[in-house]
């Protein structure tokens, strides 16, 4: 609340699209039609470049404030497919334009849309990106279709706090896209992190970020990436904690610190911190938890079986992957999400009968089932 009248900040926003050959047609033509949407709805204080890769990359649109649009839209119109799909080639070149306008008080954001996987150079592809959100750089990445490999896309996004999205069909993209972008314009705080410091006897098993956009924390680095703070969406992060000392009462779990750079004011590594604690179950008068707490982790146990199911498709035990499969489609056809659980009871069937998978079918489960964790926004 005591930033909420702070003005809306500058965008420096590096478009990164894959144009190798199977991007070529509707794919493309909608990504080219986002790409003009975002152009036609910048400010004179906004900076934003492009830069198409395939097994090399080119700066399309210079990073610049698009004072002619008509002449940067003929140049989104020239984009065209071929060759090959390495990441790394635009990753860095997209990441070296924002550098060029790199401030505290823009939304620094690099947007990677791809179709297709990248071979070799994922470690450093992983590398920029820990650089990228030291510098105060996000990272979100887009898959479109169901070739690109999402478990990549997941880390290189949650390095930085971004998102990673599953674009199903070329029809919604230039909707996800433009969306993406106009939301940036309502970001308070940007970078933020969470270092969590657990208690003796009490050990942090698991992050989830829930919303605004629900998305895997990963747990190998600490302070944890939580992404930006928009004007009316509340940040909210499930913790896990295992604990194994206590003998009733009240439990000290940890200390939570979030450091995050407030946009409107410039000020970077802004600090809060708050000590938590629980009762413990032989506690008197012990309270349910909340109703949101209570939701999300029903929801997220979903999305823990499609890994389970998934989990057991890579061991081999096909039995135990198609019986996974089958309790989520049962679990989400009482939770009234038919369409998925019909996805997910196809996917049972097929692979009980082929042994093989369909990688659509994992995206949209996947994705599916992610999407679910997230209150709705209405709600919120």
């Amino acid at each position: 609340t005591m930033w909420s009248n702070l003005p809306a900040p500058p965008l420096n926003v590096c478009l990164v699209i894959d144009r190798s050959n199977s991007m070529q047609g509707p794919r493309l033509e909608q990504v080219k039609s986002a790409a003009r949407q975002i152009v036609e709805g910048l400010n004179p204080e906004d900076t934003f470049s492009i830069v198409a890769f395939s097994d090399r990359a080119e700066v399309i649109v210079p990073a610049q404030p698009v004072i002619n649009k008509a002449a940067t839209l003929s140049k989104v119109a020239a984009i065209n497919p071929g060759g090959g799909t390495e990441i790394l080639q635009g990753l860095l070149t997209g990441l070296l334009e924002i550098q060029r306008n790199l401030n505290s008080k823009s939304v620094n954001h690099l947007i990677l849309l791809t179709d297709g996987r990248t071979y070799g150079d994922e470690d450093n592809c992983m590398l920029l990106a820990t650089l990228a959100e030291s510098d105060g750089v996000t990272v979100s990445g887009l898959g479109i279709g169901d070739e690109w490999n999402d478990s990549f896309l997941d880390q290189l996004a949650s390095a930085t706090g971004g998102e990673s999205r599953y674009i199903s069909s070329p029809a919604v993209v230039t909707r996800l896209l433009t969306e993406h972008v106009r939301g940036m314009g309502g970001t308070l705080a940007q970078r933020l992190r969470l270092q969590v410091t657990c208690d003796p006897g009490v050990t942090l098993r698991s992050a989830f970020k829930v919303s605004p956009q629900a998305q895997p924390v990963p747990m190998d680095l600490q302070p944890l990436r939580i992404g930006s703070l928009q004007r009316d969406e509340p940040v909210s992060v499930l913790l896990e904690f295992v604990v194994r000392t206590g003998d009733g009462g009240v439990q000290n779990l940890a200390r939570l610190t979030v450091i995050g750079d407030v946009l409107g004011l410039g000020r970077l590594d802004e600090q809060y911190m708050v000590d938590l604690q629980t009762k413990l179950a032989d506690a008197p008068e012990v309270v349910s938890p909340p109703l949101a707490i209570v939701n999300a982790l029903d929801k997220l146990t979903l999305y823990r079986l499609q890994e389970k199911a998934w989990a057991a498709v890579d061991e081999g035990d096909v039995m135990k992957a198609t019986t996974r499969l089958e309790t989520l489609a049962t679990r989400l056809l009482a939770d009234g999400e038919g369409e998925l659980a019909k996805v997910a009871l196809a996917e049972a069937y097929r692979l009980g009968q082929t042994r093989q998978i369909s990688a659509e079918a994992r995206k949209r489960i996947k994705y599916g089932t992610r999407a679910l964790i997230a209150p709705p926004k209405s709600k919120l």
